[in-house]
């Protein structure tokens, strides 16, 4: 239960921040390229902080994950936003493509909703992981 709680907490907080979405959407295709080594490793370098900080709070909220758990469960998060944004946006000709062949439609998901899903469905994993094999 805590696990869908925290889920729906994450994806209206994402959902409610929609420039940072966006830019985690673009970062690894586009923003990451033509870069210095330099600016790559102080971004690498905030991005891996970042997501630490992220690994505390759901270690937190979540008790029952490990750290090493709560960091996997920090990054998927990352990766998730990046990829549900992107499908929930599609291109004009696609959204038109769907209103005239509804059939691929679910391959156009609501951000909140699938993100939700989504990473409900990985923290209950890695919980029922900790349980499976408790340390």
């Amino acid at each position: 239960m805590r696990a869908r709680q925290v889920a729906a907490r994450l994806a209206a907080t994402f959902a409610a921040h929609p420039m940072l979405c966006e830019l985690l959407s673009v970062q690894h295709a586009i923003l990451e390229h033509n870069i210095s080594v330099d600016v790559a490793t102080r971004y690498k370098r905030a991005s891996r902080d970042a997501i630490r900080w992220l690994g505390e709070q759901l270690h937190g909220l979540l008790p029952e994950l490990d750290d090493e758990q709560a960091l996997r469960a920090a990054h998927m998060v990352i990766i998730l936003v990046g990829a549900l944004w992107t499908r929930s946006r599609p291109a004009p000709s696609l959204l038109a493509a769907f209103q005239a062949d509804a059939s691929p439609a679910f391959m156009h998901p609501a951000f909140t909703e699938a993100f939700e899903a989504a990473i409900a469905t990985f923290l209950q994993g890695l919980i029922v992981e900790t349980a499976a094999h408790p340390a």
